[in-house]
């Protein structure tokens, strides 16, 4: 694709790197640098199951789109990590494609198209009124 391997295998170590201090918590907040790149703070609140912190902090690198779309969110209570629903199965591909089944249910029960839309697009706790 016109890039010299040797510059695409430092960019793939550089992104480990940084991906690797990321996954910390002994880190703690970074104040003004929290409000702008993807710190272990803000990835804590990424992987959060807190209501508060659902759906946040989806930044790479730089939060500039999560500001854009109002999806930022700073660390202001401690994060709890897990799924809001359980999984009991132990089986791998009944843990991946277990999401992707319960969309497909919402999605075949749905009474009309907006519904539909919304089960694909809302936040993952909308429900239909009157469900």
């Amino acid at each position: 694709l016109g890039f010299q391997p040797l510059a695409v295998a430092t960019m793939f170590a550089l992104n480990l790197l940084y991906q690797f201090w990321l996954h910390t918590e002994l880190v703690p907040r970074l104040g003004w640098f929290d409000r702008v790149f993807n710190s272990p703070s803000n990835h804590r609140v990424h992987h959060a199951s807190n209501p508060d912190y659902l759906d946040c902090n989806f930044g790479g690198v730089t939060l500039l789109f999560d500001h854009v779309f109002g999806t930022y969110r700073p660390e202001t209570t401690p994060c709890h990590y897990g799924l809001t629903t359980p999984e009991y199965s132990y089986n791998p591909l009944r843990i991946v494609f277990s999401e992707w089944l319960h969309i497909g249910r919402d999605l075949y029960h749905a009474r009309h198209w907006r519904e539909r839309l919304a089960y694909l697009f809302a936040s993952p706790a909308w429900q239909p009124k009157n469900s």
